[in-house]
């Protein structure tokens, strides 16, 4: 699905072309005892961040000046699970 975001008038490099690659994502589904447990996580997190990320620019646009992100994220209450994706983006991975 993020393959087709140039379709939408998006860019790959928004949504973690680099460390969502197939490659990883064949070893972790095909061969999951070779594949630490950290790095299924942050591909998981990564993935996870494209999608909402991708979900968000298709709503409300890459760049609409109605709905920044500090808008978005007022919208849901402080500690729920969506709050917590909404933030997604800016975490550092470190792993």
């Amino acid at each position: 699905m993020l393959d087709c975001v140039l379709q939408f008038g998006l860019s790959h490099d928004d949504y973690h072309p680099k460390e969502l690659s197939y490659d990883l994502l064949h070893n972790i589904l095909e061969k999951p005892g070779q594949v630490s447990a950290a790095d299924k996580a942050k591909y998981d997190i990564l993935l996870t961040d494209a999608l909402v990320t991708f979900m968000n620019h298709l709503h409300y646009g890459k760049l609409n000046p109605d709905f920044p992100l500090p808008k978005l994220t007022r919208v849901f209450r402080p500690g729920s699970m969506r709050m917590k994706l909404w933030r997604v983006p800016s975490i550092k991975m470190t792993l």
